[in-house]
């Protein structure tokens, strides 16, 4: 016993230095302690951590609605577990979130009447646009027809014109043709006498009188009446008196038929 004592003493005085277990610990709950410490140093998996901004999630769900709304993308995971919310913690987030969706819903607001104010702008811009191409084309409308008014005076004048030489030429044509018919009649030395057409009516009102209108070389018609039975050359003095000139040539012919 004394050789079993003194290996006793003599284990003892080796582990001196180590602190004693807990009254009543056995080897067995020594060992199962020591197995729990060693799980909890390695940690379990309670949450997960963005960390791009800190922020801890209870679960996957919950972080991968982060990384949609964020656009964070590394994440770990942390033994440490997110404590429930108390009543006014839950309140505070609660009205929290109210606030940004107020904030959220005002800020659509104000973008809403920014985007209405540029559509009226863009639509007062398009509606002063067209009226200017609307005055454009009016006024382009009216140069066209002013244009047009002019061209149509210029081919009226041009028409007129050419009217008038065509009557100059007719007037020389017959001019002419009274000349020749004058040389060839042996009177080529009688200067040229002016026209004069006499138009007969076709009815007489009264036998004993004539009633001769007479056309002149120029100017408008003269009208007369003769006795019936008077002699050509009272017309002719009448004529004359009607020129000016007393002893001017004078010849009568009538219109078709003659």
């Amino acid at each position: 016993m004394l050789a079993a004592r003194a290996n006793s003493n003599t284990r003892l005085e080796a582990h001196a230095d180590e602190p004693a277990d807990e009254p009543g610990a056995t080897d067995t709950d020594t060992a199962e302690d020591t197995g729990e410490l060693k799980e909890d140093e390695q940690g379990t998996a309670q949450s997960l951590v963005c960390t791009d901004c800190g922020k801890r999630f209870r679960d996957a769900t919950w972080a991968e609605r982060h990384a949609t709304l964020s656009g964070h993308v590394n994440f770990a995971e942390s033994a440490e577990a997110i404590q429930p919310l108390t009543e006014e913690e839950r309140a505070q987030r609660l009205k929290e979130l109210k606030t940004r969706m107020e904030e959220k819903r005002e800020l659509l607001k104000q973008q809403e009447r920014e985007e209405q104010k540029e559509r009226e702008r863009i639509r007062r811009l398009a509606g002063k646009e067209m009226i200017e191409a609307k005055e454009r084309l009016k006024e382009q409308e009216i140069l066209k027809a002013v244009e047009a008014k002019k061209r149509e005076k210029l081919e009226d004048k041009r028409a007129r014109e050419a009217i008038i030489r065509q009557i100059e030429e007719d007037k020389k044509e017959r001019a002419a043709r009274v000349s020749s018919r004058a040389q060839a009649s042996g009177a080529a030395s009688t200067p040229p006498k002016p026209a004069v057409t006499a138009a007969v009516p076709a009815a007489a009102v009264n036998h004993s009188q004539a009633r001769l209108q007479l056309r002149m070389p120029s100017g408008p018609p003269v009208v007369n009446t003769f006795a019936a039975d008077a002699p050509l050359d009272e017309v002719m003095a009448f004529v004359r008196e009607k020129l000016g000139d007393p002893h001017a040539a004078v010849s009568l012919s009538t219109t078709f038929p003659r």
